[in-house]
């Protein structure tokens, strides 16, 4: 028994000494990394940037999210930023033209001489508000102002005319009274009409109406209002129109101090 263990031993010890000599050995396999070590983890990659899509996109991704946080797994992500685009130019609308004006061989029109200035001196009380006092006066400034527009081109003045200015003040004295501005009155007449029934009997009219509130219904503002607009400036300035009748009441349509105006125009 003894000799037989003895052998063995030999055996197992020849094996071993042979081995490290020259054959060699298969190492044996690695031991697998624990799964909390920081070999095990991965490398971690740089997430790419997420473009923001459309408001249904971003719609679902915030109730998506909502969802989670409520179950209470996931974090919160940051809402994608709006790139905000280059403002553009509009685009022009109408061709470019140089500064300079386009040569020309036909000769240039004369130019009219520019109307005189109305001036308080030349007439009197055209910066007056027209009260109950004061009527006269106001008449007769606005009718002076209109004389000094017509003179500018070359125009001869109005004259004054009792049936066209009571046709004038009772159209005034009708929108105070009834808060209108019109030029057909409140029981439907037509401005011909009204001045017919007056008494006018010329062959063309016309009238102009306005009203101004404070220093806006004095005669300078009114007759200056009148001329920048093209209707009425072509009353004002129309040489077969020689008849006048001005009518002027104190307060306005929708109340409070001022001038309420009504010229009519005739020709015989």
């Amino acid at each position: 028994m003894a000799v037989a263990l003895l052998a063995a031993f030999l055996v197992v010890a020849c094996s071993t000494a042979t081995a490290g000599a020259g054959v060699p050995v298969r190492p044996a396999a690695a031991a697998a990394p624990d799964k909390g070590s920081a070999a095990a983890k991965p490398p971690k990659r740089k997430k790419a940037r997420r473009r923001c899509r459309g408001a249904k996109h971003r719609l679902r991704r915030k109730h998506g999210e909502r969802r989670r946080l409520r179950q209470g797994h996931g974090k919160r992500r940051r809402p994608c930023r709006r790139v905000r685009r280059r403002h553009r130019a509009p685009a022009p609308r109408a061709p470019h033209l140089p500064p300079t004006p386009p040569p020309s061989l036909v000769p240039p029109a004369p130019v009219p001489p520019p109307p005189p200035a109305p001036s308080a001196a030349s007439c009197a009380g055209a910066d007056s508000v027209p009260t109950a006092a004061n009527l006269p006066v106001v008449r007769a400034a606005t009718l002076c102002l209109i004389n000094l527009e017509r003179a500018g081109v070359g125009l001869g003045p109005l004259a004054d005319n009792g049936a066209l200015a009571l046709a004038a003040q009772a159209h005034a004295n009708d929108m105070i009274a009834r808060r209108y501005f019109s030029h057909v009155s409140a029981d439907g007449r037509t401005f011909d009409q009204r001045i017919r029934s007056a008494g006018y009997l010329g062959s063309y009219l016309a009238e102009n109406i306005a009203w101004g509130g404070g220093y806006l219904g004095t005669p300078r503002r009114v007759v200056s209002g009148w001329m920048n607009s093209a209707g009425h400036r072509a009353n004002i300035l129309n040489g077969v129109l020689r008849d006048s009748g001005i009518g002027v009441a104190a307060g306005t349509p929708p109340g409070g101090g001022g001038g309420t105006y009504v010229h009519d125009f005739g020709a015989p």
